[in-house]
């Protein structure tokens, strides 16, 4: 009897301790580095928005809309970046606009620090995509040293 107690003790423990490991070992809430997300912490938290989009912004002083087609590619100096070119068509494929990327849910957040990609215009603002639409909500300031102009845009992944 001793005998059978002790194995179905020593089973027990044995379940407890593989159960703790199998628990606390990697899973797909584990904190990735900046800029990853997945179970294996190797998908690029910007991948989802990479693409061209179909984009109207509009002029909040005059209302008045217009459409483009924005391009998202890759940043390759850090994997939390993304450029955008042709921006607002007010910027050429070659005149690049950097922003910073985070994620959260479905939502990743892009902020624009200031910079004049044409070095006349000086750009800045933010926005969100949404994983499950493919679309962007964006707001953002054009200063060309004279004047600021406002835009608020929505753009749908093609």
């Amino acid at each position: 009897m001793k005998k059978a107690r002790l194995i179905l003790s020593a089973s027990m423990l044995s379940i407890a301790a593989f159960s703790a490991v199998t628990f606390t070992s990697c899973s797909k809430d584990d904190d990735c580095a900046a800029g990853y997300e997945g179970k294996d912490c190797s998908e690029e938290i910007r991948a989802a928005m990479i693409g061209t989009y179909n984009a109207t912004d509009v002029d909040v002083e005059d209302n008045t809309p217009y459409a483009y087609n924005p391009v998202v590619t890759k940043n390759t100096g850090s994997v939390t970046v993304i450029n955008i070119a042709n921006f607002g068509d007010f910027f050429t494929n070659t005149e690049i606009v950097t922003s910073n990327v985070t994620k959260s849910g479905n939502i990743i957040t892009f902020t624009i620090p200031a910079q004049k990609p044409d070095d006349v215009y000086e750009v800045s603002g933010s926005g969100t995509f949404n994983t499950e639409t493919k679309k962007v909500d964006i707001q953002y300031a054009l200063d060309n040293g004279i004047e600021i102009k406002n835009y608020t845009g929505t753009w749908t992944k093609q």
